[in-house]
């Protein structure tokens, strides 16, 4: 008798240590891939937050991936295909590269241009020899005209995954794809999340940090992640004027805040391809949060909602 009130006990004991673990820790699942030629973490927490649903947000966002990829094959419709058609003018394309079409051409008059895949291409070749394209070379680079969806396609994928998670209502979550990050509600005990922002010439110290709230996303431009230093003993680096077909060199880095990814991956580069005696109207005539940038000289400006950024003393 007494040996099955103290197996009643235990029994009960055991069920109180499981639920007090249950509650203490949340369910987690996090999990990491390379994509879209950087490293991608998605998380989700709390409720719903099973590797299944994760799994789920994994496939959308290898979707966008796999028909923005302009390298690889992605079947009908995607970039590859139409970068390599011979006719482009009947070409129908999948509906992922119609949204980002669409969404590109409602954004207010903009520096960014999406069809410089054969400039972007040139400048990697001379990469390889650490050599620059003569002024002939980019002329001709210019007149050819294929996409590149680099600068929104990452945060654009970043949207579809979240919209998976938000469906599923997991308590929270986060993906970050190269520094590209969306979050989804708070972090589960209340608080906001907060984003280090990289300082360009050291990736071990940050700029500062900035809060992001439900639903928003943030992405940083910069000189200081693909580049090269040629021959000649200058550094060139991705970011291309669409005009001239050479890197700008305005500023180190623009981070955006948006309330979408696609819109943060887009702003940044766009704000980062402005001249800075335009870039303060370019800012106030975007749907953009806040924006913070550091130019060539090391200053920092922060505009829109600066309460947002805390800089790093």
């Amino acid at each position: 008798m007494n040996k099955k009130i103290i197996l009643a006990l235990l029994i009960a004991l055991l069920g109180c240590t499981g639920l007090y673990f249950f509650f203490d820790k949340p369910a987690h699942t996090v999990t990491d891939n390379f994509a879209m030629d950087t490293f991608v973490r998605i998380e989700a927490f709390g409720k719903n937050s099973s590797p299944e649903i994760v799994d789920e947000a994994w496939a959308e966002f290898n979707n966008v991936a796999k028909v923005c990829n302009r390298f690889q094959d992605g079947g009908d419709g995607s970039v590859f295909r139409y970068n390599n058609s011979k006719d482009s003018t009947t070409f129908k394309f999948n509906s992922y590269i119609e949204e980002l079409q669409t969404f590109y051409s409602k954004q207010p008059k903009n520096h960014l241009d999406l069809q410089l895949a054969a400039v972007s291409d040139l400048w990697n070749k001379h990469k390889e020899d650490k050599t620059v394209p003569t002024q002939a070379e980019i002329d001709l680079a210019l007149k050819e005209y294929k996409y590149d969806f680099g600068a929104i396609a990452k945060g654009f994928a970043i949207d579809k995954a979240m919209a998976v998670l938000e469906k599923n209502k997991v308590q929270a979550a986060l993906i970050n794809a190269g520094g590209n990050i969306k979050c989804f509600r708070t972090k589960l005990d209340g608080t906001p999340w907060k984003i280090a922002i990289q300082k360009p010439t050291d990736e071990n110290t940050f700029l500062g940090t900035v809060t992001l709230h439900s639903g928003e996303a943030i992405a940083t431009s910069g000189n200081y992640q693909r580049f090269y230093v040629a021959n000649d003993g200058k550094s060139y680096h991705h970011i291309l004027d669409p005009l001239t077909g050479y890197p700008v060199n305005y500023y180190q880095s623009v981070t955006v805040i948006a309330t979408s990814a696609v819109e943060a991956d887009f702003y940044s580069t766009d704000l980062f391809l402005t001249e800075p005696s335009l870039l303060a109207a370019r800012i106030s005539s975007s749907p953009v949060i806040a924006v913070i940038v550091l130019d060539m000289g090391n200053n920092l400006t922060v505009y829109g909602e600066k309460e947002r950024f805390s800089e790093t003393k």
